[in-house]
C-alpha cells in the first residue's frame, strides 16, 4: 500500500472518528437533555399524543442508524460516512420537531410543577389539620393539668 492511499485511510478513518464523536454528542444534547428536562412530565399529552409517538419514532430511528453506521464502519469507511451523514439529518429532524412543540414541552413541564406544588401544599396541609386535630381529641381525654402542657 502506497504512503498516499495510507493518508487518505488514516484521513477517512479521521472524518469517521469525528462524525462518531459528534453523533454522541448530538445524542446527548438533543435526547438526553430533553428527556432529563421531561423526566416525570406526561408529554403524551401534547398535540394528542402524536409529538411524542413523533419523537420516540424518530429517536429510534436515530439509535438504529448509529448501530446501522458503527457496524458498517469496520467494513466499509465510505459508506459509513454517508450513514452517519444521514444521522445528522435525523438529527436535524429531531431537533426541529423538539424547537416546534417548545411552548407545549414548557406547559406540560409548568403543569407537572404546579401539580406537584399543590400536593406538597395539599400534603402540609393535612399534616397540620391532623396534628391540631390529634392534639384537641387528646385534650379531652386528658386532665386539667395535662392540658396545660400541651
Amino acid at each position: 500500500m502506497s504512503s498516499s492511499k495510507k493518508a487518505k485511510s488514516h484521513i477517512d478513518r479521521m472524518h469517521l472518528d469525528c462524525y462518531k464523536f459528534l453523533s454522541v454528542k448530538l445524542y446527548e444534547v438533543t435526547v438526553i437533555k430533553f428527556e432529563k428536562r421531561t423526566k416525570h412530565v406526561d408529554i403524551s399529552t401534547i398535540s394528542d399524543g402524536d409529538f411524542y409517538i413523533n419523537y420516540k419514532m424518530q429517536r429510534n430511528v436515530i439509535v438504529k442508524s448509529i448501530q446501522d453506521a458503527k457496524k458498517t464502519a469496520g467494513r466499509d469507511i465510505d459508506s459509513a460516512l454517508e450513514l452517519f451523514k444521514e444521522v445528522h439529518a435525523k438529527h436535524a429532524l429531531l431537533e426541529e420537531l423538539l424547537i416546534d412543540n417548545e411552548v407545549h414541552i414548557r406547559r406540560a413541564i409548568a403543569r407537572f410543577t404546579s401539580r406537584k406544588l399543590v400536593n406538597i401544599i395539599l400534603w402540609l396541609l393535612a399534616a397540620i389539620g391532623s396534628g391540631i386535630i390529634g392534639s384537641m381529641i387528646a385534650c379531652s381525654f386528658y386532665p386539667d393539668w395535662w392540658r396545660s402542657l400541651l
